[in-house]
């Protein structure tokens, strides 16, 4: 069955993870007034990552708090999705809009999303690309420690 699929992309990723919540942070709970910047978000990333998708439900997820954004002067300008497991909260999509960025938008947005997930989960994981130097730096100034590497590959037909 796998002949007929080939690699888009691949990645080597480090696992990181957290269990100590860091210092600072800012943002909220997505609400539905947010839901057209969510949209650009989704179709943001999408282009700018080449993975993702258009098509999420929104409402269910800010209703489950499942978006943390965080604003500057009444815009978003950085957005984290929650995932999880039985035993962990997971650090999903997180990303700050172009012109913020290098600001420190992500930490402070990241580390209240830390701080809320370490409410409910005795710890926080993510993945994140081994040649991405900044955001493992970023990471680690958050107290998230390499437990390991994995691999992720995208496939199309």
């Amino acid at each position: 069955m796998l002949q007929r699929y080939s690699v888009q992309r691949e990645f080597d990723q480090q696992v990181l993870v957290c269990s100590q919540p860091p210092q600072d942070g800012a943002g909220r709970w997505a609400i539905p007034q947010d839901k057209l910047a969510l949209q650009a978000y989704a179709a943001t990333y999408l282009a700018e990552r080449g993975s993702g998708s258009l098509n999420h439900p929104w409402d269910d997820w800010i209703q489950q708090r499942r978006i943390a954004v965080l604003e500057q002067d009444g815009q978003i300008v950085a957005v984290v999705r929650r995932g999880e497991t039985s035993h962990c909260a997971i650090v999903v999509a997180p990303f700050t809009f172009a012109p913020f960025r290098r600001q420190g938008f992500a930490r402070r947005l990241l580390a209240f999303f830390t701080k809320e997930m370490l409410r409910e989960f005795p710890a926080v994981m993510l993945w994140v690309d081994q040649d991405n130097t900044a955001a493992i730096a970023l990471y680690n100034t958050l107290n998230f420690q390499w437990i390991g590497n994995c691999y992720t590959g995208y496939f199309i037909d």
